[in-house]
């Protein structure tokens, strides 16, 4: 019998490898372009600016890479 030393942690080898992406609340996205909240909702309606790459019920988060992209002119539309 083995003796037991407590929970081990999951690891399946690709998340030690890759590096987590920063995810970015609505407040900071508008802070970064330097838009109102009712600005950025409409503007991800219209498809100005691409949904958010996590839903948690009602919190937003996008992809710091993402709006980045926009920032850079390369996005889904320039702003």
């Amino acid at each position: 019998m083995s003796k037991y030393n407590g929970p081990r942690p999951f690891s399946d080898g690709a998340a030690s490898n890759s590096k987590l992406e920063r995810l970015l609340t609505v407040r900071q996205v508008c802070s970064t372009l330097s838009v109102s909240d009712r600005s950025l909702r409409r503007w991800v309606h219209l498809g100005l600016v691409p949904p958010p790459d996590v839903r948690i019920g009602r919190n937003l988060r996008w992809k710091e890479s993402s709006i980045r992209r926009i920032r850079e002119g390369n996005g889904v539309s320039q702003i």
